[in-house]
């Protein structure tokens, strides 16, 4: 248990923006407006710097919108696949 929360204490305060400058490929982000463990001023920051991106803000979820708001977040990969 310990392992992980060093794990964890590692990867929050790792920057991580000159490899999300690197991906080249199209990217979707999705996010919870209302995420207080990693606030949308984040998403936003990835948003900038991962060329080919596009970033989807669920209204009224939090940090794990894909547990919370399923249904919205399903839509979303939905509407932006490549076809």
């Amino acid at each position: 248990e310990e392992n992980v929360k060093q794990t964890m204490i590692n990867l929050i305060s790792t920057d991580l923006k000159p490899i999300l400058a690197q991906i080249q490929t199209p990217t979707l982000i999705i996010w919870g407006r209302n995420d207080k463990v990693t606030p949308l001023s984040d998403g936003l920051i990835m948003k900038s710097l991962i060329k080919n991106s596009k970033l989807e803000i669920i209204e009224k979820a939090k940090h794990s919108p894909q547990f919370t708001h399923p249904n919205q977040v399903t839509e979303a990969i939905i509407n932006n696949l490549a076809i």
